[in-house]
């Protein structure tokens, strides 16, 4: 029973946003769902309930393969028509916010959620694919996502795309190599760390494109060092660095703020800081405690907690498109800290959190396990 534990906590996770729901009262966009978010209370049940229950059900490695380049393709289509409408092109509903590259969100942040998954999804399947045409494909998807990302400048979203890049040339190097490379030192580094050599080809090609377009265009490069920036303001001055990471430091320091004194265990509600002034807190897990109280963000962390605990401690035995479906994971993780959840972004992580934790279920129900 250990093994559903992530699910059952999901359970307890739902159950609880109905009953502070009832004891504190619903509110409208409990019940009806925020008029620009489009959440109410049973989307965040759903997400959990629905998609990562789905993603479980997908244990074969050629069938995660499948649905991850037929993802892939259609993030191709769409990156590609969101550059050609960004740079002046006539596309059917697709949108411009503040002139940056939008696609079919509605706003360029939510936009920057989609390409983290896109790009971190094609970067890993291009480290693993063996047919030369497939492989070309998908570093044309990471390119494509690439440049849609540089255009479309959202910082924590270009961030989290490096950091993962960073863990995955970490894993191949102390991980991956160990395990399928020879250690003989008499050989050359390529031949004793291939996979590490190869997954530097990707990050590589971004660099190339990132300084590449940032001559002629405004890219996400003139806005990225402004991070460094807000850092130092806010380790010198944590109550009056307002500004900070487009203003997220208020919002958090405030969401804190109302959480802590006023209803921390009942929450405000799907969006009912806005009533005191504060939006979306854009950090998604201070949203969940917002919203529903600090136990529904601790059972969320906990759950992730452990699918990752336990994916990470079977890395040297997972199959390549697992490993995919972890990453990806973790990139959406890392982004997550500075967005918001959203009904067109928030179900992808539910469901890469599924497909990663579907095979360590499989490799628990197998027969041999079980005779065990």
């Amino acid at each position: 029973m250990t093994i559903f534990l992530p699910f059952l906590i999901f359970v307890v996770f739902c159950i609880n946003i109905i009953v502070v729901t009832l004891i504190r009262g619903p509110e409208p966009f409990d019940i009806w769902g925020h008029y620009y978010m489009y959440e109410s209370v049973y989307s965040y049940m759903r997400y959990p309930l629905v998609y990562f229950v789905a993603g479980l059900f997908i244990s074969s490695p050629k069938l995660k393969k499948i649905l991850l380049n037929v993802f892939m393709l259609t993030a191709l289509i769409h990156n590609i028509l969101a550059i050609i409408f960004y740079l002046g092109g006539k596309v059917p509903f697709f949108f411009k916010d503040e002139d940056m590259l939008t696609g079919v969100f509605l706003q360029y942040n939510h936009t920057g959620y989609y390409i983290v998954v896109t790009v971190i999804t094609a970067s890993m399947l291009f480290m693993y694919e063996k047919n030369i045409w497939l492989a070309l494909f998908d570093c044309v998807c990471a390119s494509v996502g690439m440049v849609a990302m540089i255009f479309n400048t959202s910082r924590g979203s270009f961030l989290s795309i490096w950091v993962t890049l960073l863990l995955f040339s970490v894993y191949n190097f102390f991980v991956a190599d160990r395990k399928t490379a020879p250690a003989d030192k008499k050989l050359s580094f390529i031949k004793r760390k291939p996979n590490f050599c190869r997954s530097l080809i990707i990050p590589c090609i971004f660099f190339v494109i990132l300084i590449a377009l940032s001559f002629n265009y405004n890219t996400v490069l003139s806005r990225f060092f402004t991070i460094f920036v807000d850092m130092k303001n806010v380790l010198t001055d944590p109550l009056g660095a307002d500004d900070a990471g487009t203003r997220r430091w208020w919002l958090w320091k405030n969401t804190a703020y109302y959480l802590f004194t006023l209803h921390p265990f009942l929450g405000f509600g799907v969006e009912g800081l806005l009533k005191l002034g504060v939006e979306t807190p854009h950090n998604e897990l201070l949203q969940y405690a917002a919203f529903f109280g600090i136990q529904s963000a601790v059972m969320y962390a906990s759950s992730v907690a452990i699918i990752l605990k336990r994916t990470f401690s079977r890395l040297r035995t997972l199959s390549p498109m697992t490993v995919v479906c972890l990453f990806t994971t973790i990139a959406y993780l890392v982004g997550s800290c500075f967005g918001v959840m959203i009904y067109y972004t928030t179900p992808y992580v539910y469901i890469f959190l599924g497909l990663t934790y579907s095979e360590y279920i499989k490799e628990k129900l197998s027969p041999q396990t079980v005779a065990d």
